[in-house]
């Protein structure tokens, strides 16, 4: 199984646990050059919708081998606008990041009191 990652944020932490179940299977994209050179014989794609451009696109559209994208942001917007082959299963990073983001924000509410007192 070959599987394309490109992450910034936290990219040494994803690619150490993925390397640790796909060992030579993980292929790390720098760039949008890397992932249309690595995407057609992937089986699946762990990358950004903020970075899924026409480009990613036209490359996820012509990879016949790719089965899955798992998006590391709880948004798609990008992917469902662009698009993707319709066999190829998308998944979300969803709610994984409610509780640091509902965290945050009780303490911006703390700082906003804080800051009126």
């Amino acid at each position: 199984m070959k599987v394309v990652l490109q992450a910034s944020l936290g990219r040494a932490h994803v690619e150490k646990r993925l390397r640790e179940l796909l060992g030579p299977g993980l292929v790390y994209a720098e760039d949008a050059a890397a992932i249309t050179r690595e995407l057609p014989d992937a089986d699946a794609l762990v990358y950004s919708d903020l970075a899924y451009t026409a480009q990613t696109a036209d490359a996820v559209k012509a990879a016949k081998n790719l089965r899955f994208i798992q998006l590391l942001t709880a948004g798609y917007d990008n992917i469902r606008r662009l698009g993707a082959r319709a066999d190829v299963k998308v998944a979300n990073a969803g709610a994984a990041f409610a509780l640091p983001v509902a965290t945050h924000a009780i303490a911006l509410l703390f700082e906003i009191g804080r800051a009126h007192v």
